[in-house]
């Protein structure tokens, strides 16, 4: 059986190994700041680890007392690390409230001072309960965000707090006077326990974030990043779907009139801003199951399923009269208009798209020679219909 000093001593150096790498990781990618958590977590705790290793050399109100508080504390910055990688943001005053509460418990409480089995049931107490909301805040995956390490974190801080409540109730009910800390068998099982923990707990913690990381590098290349809508390569993913099913949908090509001259005149910045306008107002109008691209430059293009000439008219110029009106009275310096081509009743088993969006814009081409603000809706037989301004 190994002695508590050899145990504490192995959990230490685990400790810092992965809050190490942890540390290091956040600090190469910047992109994850609940990883700076995490590994400052683990190295305030390979520090309260270490100071348990040297009992014997230093009194135990530095080697237990002082120790228990900083595990406190290191679990506390685990938590709050899980908490923030849901995107949550807490005070620091409230990070600093578990350990502080345990180190008045254990100089302000008569019998806990001195009594180490005592302090490490207090201190069992403190860590179980900050896991505990770790562990039930990793189980919360948001919808655009399924990350399937998240349940293997929530299942290792679930045993973490499993073997924090075994630890508890070894040191007071099955310990010897003059090493309580971990002379038992059982002590001795439960301190092998947090050491295989620390290290599950950091790589589940490491996966996950790598994970995050990889999905939004593919986020990335399927959008286009100034407006934060589809590109063309996120378009073409989102219609493979379309394309497997016989069904009808419009394709329309919409263009910001006269945008050179907006970046010329008011500087790119301000070109940028008219287009993330534009995105909004077209997003907010389109249905759920609606494509939306950026197709290049100052010119997006939207496929919409089983839609009908009439309704893509009236879409049509629900968007041009939005556009405008969002510009009106926010700033008379910059004025803004859209010109829109588009191509009805396009059965997508049978026609091949590249055709579709050619006829879609030469739609746009015959608003764009007729002027600002123009609408050319085609029907599946080239017939021109152009719908009344409103």
């Amino acid at each position: 059986m190994l002695d508590s000093t050899t145990l504490w001593a192995a959990i230490a150096a685990a400790a810092v190994v992965i809050g190490a790498v942890q540390v290091m990781q956040y600090l190469l990618r910047r992109d994850e700041p609940s990883m700076l958590f995490w590994g400052g977590a683990k190295l305030v705790g390979a520090v309260g680890a270490g100071l348990m290793a040297a009992r014997g050399a230093i009194p135990d109100v530095v080697s237990v007392t002082v120790a228990n508080s900083l595990i406190a504390l290191a679990a506390t910055y685990n938590a709050a690390g899980t908490i923030r990688f849901n995107g949550w943001r807490i005070p620091p005053a409230v990070i600093a409230l578990p350990p502080t509460i345990t180190a008045v418990a254990y100089l302000a409480t008569p019998g806990i001072y001195g009594d180490i089995a005592a302090q490490t049931y207090v201190n069992g107490v403190c860590v179980v309960v900050v896991l505990s909301a770790a562990a039930i805040h990793a189980h919360r995956v948001n919808r655009t965000d399924p990350l399937v390490w998240r349940t293997g974190l929530a299942i290792a801080l679930w045993l973490w707090v499993t073997t924090m409540v075994c630890r508890m109730t070894v040191s007071v009910w099955d310990h010897d006077a003059t090493d309580p800390q971990g002379s038992s068998t059982l002590q001795s099982i439960t301190a092998v326990m947090l050491m295989i923990l620390v290290v599950m707990v950091g790589s589940m913690e490491m996966l996950a974030s790598l994970e995050r990381s990889t999905g939004r590098l593919a986020d990335l290349a399927l959008h286009d990043a100034q407006t934060g809508t589809l590109n063309r390569v996120g378009m073409d993913a989102r219609l493979k779907p379309l394309i497997e099913f016989d069904t009808t949908v419009a394709i329309m090509l919409m263009d910001v009139d006269d945008f050179k001259s907006v970046n010329d005149v008011f500087g790119h910045p301000a070109g940028d801003e008219v287009l993330r306008s534009f995105v909004t107002i077209v997003h907010r109008l389109l249905r759920p199951d609606d494509i939306l691209a950026r197709y290049g430059g100052d010119e997006f293009c939207a496929v919409l399923p089983n839609v009908t000439i009439d309704e893509l008219s009236a879409l049509a110029c629900d968007i041009r009269a939005d556009f405008a009106r969002d510009f009106d009275g926010v700033t008379t310096a910059i004025q803004c208009s859209v010109s829109v081509g588009a191509v009805a009743n396009v059965p997508t088993g049978t026609v091949a798209f590249d055709d579709a969006f050619a006829v879609a814009d030469g739609a746009l081409y015959a608003a764009k020679k007729s002027g600002r603000e123009e609408i050319r809706v085609f029907t599946d037989s080239s017939r021109p219909s152009k719908p009344p301004r409103e």
